[in-house]
């Protein structure tokens, strides 16, 4: 069943995650490109991403020089991709990869596509959604304010605590008080009244 149901993968590398398993995480990401070897026809773009989740394990297991072999190997494969494929919808994973190698500039200007992208497309939502995953771009850079932000967004729809507590970008956050503080903070798990906006009150 783990070979072929994705749902049950992805749910199994939640837990080896969260039990900071990383081997098996590793382990669980090569499966999961396995199918898509099989299934797709893009084959460099999914080796590309697997070496983005993989940088992203390493840089998650306190493994800098992995990480940044990973992410040069990522890079390396979407530019080549992009040549001949310009509207490849890949500039997240390069934000990341450079906010992996310490790349300020060359990911917020990666990012600035991503969003641009998302817009161009006219769904609000996920254009919402792209906005909120710059936190996890801001955490790779190391930034101050991951935990302010992630408790902003806790206060909106579509956001839910527990998931960052294996998202792999934030894994240097998982055990300070102030993160623990925020998972445990009823109102993060709290309902929202209906009439929330999705991007919140004004700021």
């Amino acid at each position: 069943v783990e070979t072929r149901n994705a749902r049950i993968r992805n749910l199994a590398a939640d837990r080896a995650v969260s039990r900071k398993d990383y081997p098996e995480v590793h382990r669980l990401f090569d499966v999961d490109v396995a199918d898509w070897r099989r299934d797709l026809a893009n084959t460099a773009a999914n080796e590309a991403g697997l070496a983005v989740l993989h940088s992203l394990a390493w840089h998650a297991q306190g493994e800098p020089v992995r990480a940044i072999q990973s992410a040069r190997k990522a890079l390396a494969g979407f530019e080549a991709i992009m040549r001949g494929q310009p509207d490849l919808e890949a500039w997240f994973d390069i934000a990341q990869c450079h906010a992996v190698l310490g790349n300020r500039s060359a990911c917020n200007s990666a990012f600035d596509k991503n969003l641009a992208s998302t817009a161009a497309g006219g769904n609000l939502w996920a254009l919402e959604l792209s906005r909120r995953s710059r936190v996890y771009l801001d955490a790779l850079l190391g930034d101050d304010g991951v935990v302010s932000e992630l408790a902003r967004q806790s206060r909106l729809p579509g956001f839910f605590i527990h998931d960052h507590r294996v998202r792999l970008e934030l894994a240097h956050l998982w055990d300070r008080p102030e993160f623990l503080a925020l998972v445990a903070d009823p109102v993060s798990n709290a309902p929202l009244p209906l009439d929330t906006p999705v991007s919140g009150p004004p700021r």
